[in-house]
């Protein structure tokens, strides 16, 4: 029987084998939902059988919305060799170096487009 080979050429020694690695979540729009629908994932992480995954991030910012959404999430600061790891025991946050800052909405008047103001009559 051949054995099977990968794309470099190097032999794989079992070819039905599947290599299991956490999925990496970048952490999208800050004033999006997707850090909510990360924190709540994670939570969930067992009901819902999720594979481990990590979050490529800012630790601080996705600390601030789990305490704005009321949730106790533990976090790890990892590289993404140790996420699988702490995946059990605390969401795997690998830090990016950038700070992730939400856009607020402005609603002072002075701060809207000309064409937003109301006409007065």
């Amino acid at each position: 029987m051949a054995r099977a080979r990968s794309r470099k050429g190097a032999a794989i020694s079992d070819p039905g084998k599947v290599v299991s690695r956490p999925l990496a979540l970048t952490s999208g729009e800050p004033a999006g939902i997707g850090p909510d629908i990360t924190l709540l994932a994670w939570l969930r992480r067992d009901d819902l059988s999720l594979p481990p995954f990590y979050v490529l991030g800012d630790r601080e910012f996705f600390a601030r919305r789990a305490r704005a959404l009321g949730l106790d999430i533990p976090f790890a600061e990892v590289d993404a060799v140790g996420a699988a790891a702490a995946f059990a025991r605390a969401l795997p946050i690998v830090a990016t170096g950038h700070k992730a800052i939400p856009a607020t909405p402005s609603f002072s008047p002075s701060l809207r487009p000309p064409t937003a103001r109301r006409r007065s009559r």
